[in-house]
């Protein structure tokens, strides 16, 4: 068996004492700084999912945030639109489900006293013609409404998930997240 030594001189012995001391701090930070650090990447993740969905004028007002709670921290979005953008509403939102939409006391994609079948073209006059070809609607369900005093017509948006795929982001992540902060806590020992 191979024995090795290592002289240590009291200086050497110190400053390594010192280091197992600020590491100690760290750790103790560690814990309070963690949830904080992992809310943080999940709100940049979230927003970067926001900010790579496709412009819809029938989408506004979504904010993002962190918010401290008892237990942790809270990723929120918020805005009259939120709940349309992470489900999807219509035939987009239908033809594209959020996978836990059925958890939630939501209304049936295409429901609700504005919803209407897209008319047989035949019927159609030219000015509706030139309306429902401008937003590319052909068949199906849609709705209208009146926006900066022009009609829009819509066929909903598709559910964007932001939230569902940021949960999901930091569960697969989780692991690297925490060997990272880790090493860096006893990089500095």
């Amino acid at each position: 068996m191979a024995i090795k030594s290592l002289k240590l001189s009291s200086t050497d012995i110190e400053n390594l004492i010192k280091g197992l001391e600020n590491a100690r701090k760290e750790i103790n930070n560690f814990k309070d700084d963690l949830p904080h650090d992992i809310a943080k990447l999940g709100l940049d993740y979230l927003n970067s999912l926001y900010a790579s969905t496709p412009l819809d004028e029938n989408i506004e007002d979504i904010t993002t945030s962190i918010k401290k709670t008892t237990s942790g921290y809270s990723i929120i979005s918020r805005g009259k639109d939120v709940l349309y953008e992470e489900f999807g509403t219509g035939d987009k939102g239908k033809a594209n489900p959020h996978p836990e939409k059925g958890k939630y006391n939501l209304k049936e994609y295409n429901s609700g006293s504005k919803i209407r079948d897209v008319p047989d073209i035949s019927t159609m006059s030219t000015k509706q013609l030139d309306l429902f070809a401008k937003y590319n609607i052909t068949t199906g369900k849609y709705w209208s409404y009146v926006k900066n005093g022009r009609t829009i017509l819509t066929q909903g948006v598709p559910s964007g998930k932001q939230m569902f795929n940021t949960r999901n982001y930091l569960r697969k992540n989780m692991k690297s997240i925490l060997d990272e902060k880790a090493s860096d806590v006893l990089s500095k020992v």
